[in-house]
C-alpha cells in the first residue's frame, strides 16, 4: 500500500512574483517618463 504525500503549496511570494512586478514598475515608469515629452514641446510653444 503506497500512501500519497500532497506537497506543500509554494508561498505566494516566489521569486517570479517579484521579477514580474519590478517589470511591470519599470515599464509604467519610463512609459510615463517618455510619453509626455512630445506633448511639452506642443504645449511649451503654445504658452510661449
Amino acid at each position: 500500500m503506497t500512501l500519497l504525500v500532497e506537497r506543500e503549496r509554494a508561498p505566494c511570494v516566489s521569486g517570479w512574483n517579484i521579477v514580474g512586478a519590478a517589470t511591470a514598475i519599470t515599464l509604467l515608469t519610463v512609459g510615463v517618463r517618455l510619453g509626455i515629452g512630445p506633448f511639452f514641446l506642443s504645449m511649451a510653444g503654445d504658452l510661449a
